[in-house]
């Protein structure tokens, strides 16, 4: 059970009764597997608060020498009798495991065999370590992890086969019947998850208009104003976006995560409104002088394992935004005006399922944003409070990693309701986009073993299927991930 703890696999023992006698002349690994077996469907059979979807693991551990099956001694000397046989001889160690799907029945077993060799220990320490009571309950009647190193010159095999659990074998079995994935499993206490996320949006100026229509960028910028179709010339946007996510496992159940965001957003423009007035003139130039530079606005989330099992896991929890994202020259109160500086508080809710298939992962996830009320400069340049409208995320993604090589997409729809402008009406948005990931690391390992430097790069790319009151933003995403 130690050595299931270590790969942070929740469990509960069981101790099936079965009758352990090897059948005449059956051979040693044949009836090793056959308890293994036993056992596995003993507790699925007789077990009636076990869940129908869960993963039933166990295992039988003999010692064989000299023809003969050697099990657990009841008393001293019984055990006494078997140091005796065993010192200075090798003998082999079989142990066998079954794995059940109590939910459709498949079972795998296997056996594995490690031999020992046992030094040659005089009578009176022979005596001490039988003395000790450890041999009593133990196959072979000795511990190799306990005070029974001392009789164990060598092994050639699995260490934690003698031990009596082949950890090693039983957790690559799991993982590619998609019983296990470590990859898939949640963020273990006290464990770190940084990722560093490069975004580049190059240069655009198209918008979907209120109607959903690709239409200039200064049509969105300018909706409420009834001139904006006069003005003439070509409105750019580009930004880049530095984000440091940091993730840490608080204990099995909980973790919070921070993501920092570097910002550059800049503009070019051509605009020109010769028969505009002074006003007019001054929101053109308002407009075009936008700029950000700096850090923006800083998420916090705290989130919940809710449920979870070998082929699903449930998250939810709370989100903050601070509005720390004030520097540059922000103008603008529309919900696409380039500054940050806005706060929201918000909820989430996460649900993974991994079908049972190797590496496949289906995910579905849904973020509602309350905006809080904040001031922001309008493009004429007076001071006004204003909140951007309250938003819902909803994403659905689907993905396969296999030899340490990723590949997923994703579908996001946003949705926002109108902002709450001094004179604002009729601005709500909603955008439809895709986005396709390729990665590469060493994640696929870690569904057999824990690694020491767990990590991952992806490149990604994200474009809009259809919008309302948006940008047309195609985006370039570079992002790893590591764990420690």
């Amino acid at each position: 059970m130690d050595l299931l703890k270590k790969y942070n696999l929740k469990f509960d023992s069981y101790s099936p009764q079965i009758n352990e006698t090897p059948k005449k002349n059956e051979q040693a690994k044949k009836f090793v597997r056959r308890m293994a077996s036993e056992k596995c469907r003993q507790i699925h059979q007789t077990c009636s608060n076990l869940a129908q979807d869960v993963i039933i693991l166990a295992g039988d551990t003999i010692v064989y020498f000299n023809g003969q099956i050697m099990g657990k001694p009841e008393t001293l000397q019984h055990a006494r009798s078997m140091l005796s046989q065993l010192n200075g001889n090798a003998h082999k160690v079989f142990s066998g495991f079954s794995v059940l799907d109590s939910a459709s029945g498949n079972e795998i077993t296997d056996v594995i065999c490690t031999k020992v060799q046992f030094k040659t220990i005089p009578p009176d320490m022979l005596e001490w370590y039988v003395s000790s009571g450890e041999p009593l309950g133990k196959a072979g009647a000795y511990s190799i992890q306990g005070h029974g190193a001392i009789l164990v010159e060598s092994i050639t095999g699995s260490y934690n086969n003698v031990i009596g659990f082949p950890i090693e074998n039983i957790i690559p079995y799991m993982a590619e019947n998609s019983w296990i994935s470590y990859i898939e499993n949640r963020l273990p206490a006290s464990i770190w998850h940084v990722e560093i996320h490069l975004s580049h949006s190059p240069a655009y100026s198209k918008a979907f208009n209120g109607y959903g229509k690709e239409a200039p960028l200064q049509h969105l910028i300018l909706w409420d104003r009834g001139w904006y179709d006069l003005v003439e010339g070509e409105f750019k946007r580009e930004e880049q976006r530095l984000e440091l996510r940091m993730a840490y496992g608080l204990n099995q159940n909980w973790m919070v995560e921070a993501t920092v965001p570097m910002l550059q957003k800049k503009q070019t423009s051509s605009l020109n409104f010769e028969t505009g007035t002074s006003d007019q003139q001054k929101v053109i130039a308002n407009l075009t002088s936008e700029n950000l530079s700096g850090i923006g606005d800083i998420s916090i989330k705290i989130g919940k394992d809710i449920s979870y099992s070998t082929t699903w896991h449930n998250r939810g929890g709370f989100t903050a935004r601070l509005p720390t994202g004030n520097t540059g020259t922000r103008r603008g109160i529309s919900s696409n005006a380039i500054g940050e500086g806005h706060g929201s508080v918000g909820a989430f809710f996460h649900f993974t399922w991994y079908p049972l298939v190797h590496g496949i992962r289906n995910g579905f996830r849904i973020e509602g944003k309350n905006e809080l009320t904040g001031k922001r400069e309008t493009l004429e340049s007076e001071k006004v409070y204003y909140s951007a409208g309250h938003s819902a995320d909803i994403y659905y993604n689907w993905s396969i990693e296999r030899q340490n090589i990723f590949s997923g997409t994703e579908l996001h729809y946003f949705q926002q309701s109108e902002s709450k402008l001094p004179t604002g009406k009729s601005n709500a948005a909603f955008l439809k986009e895709i986005s396709f990931e390729f990665g590469y690391g060493n994640l696929s390992e870690l569904e057999l073993k824990p690694l020491s430097f767990p990590w991952q790069v992806r490149l990604g790319y994200t474009r809009p299927i259809a919008g309302q009151n948006t940008p047309v933003i195609h985006r370039w995403e570079l992002s790893s991930m590591i764990f420690f």
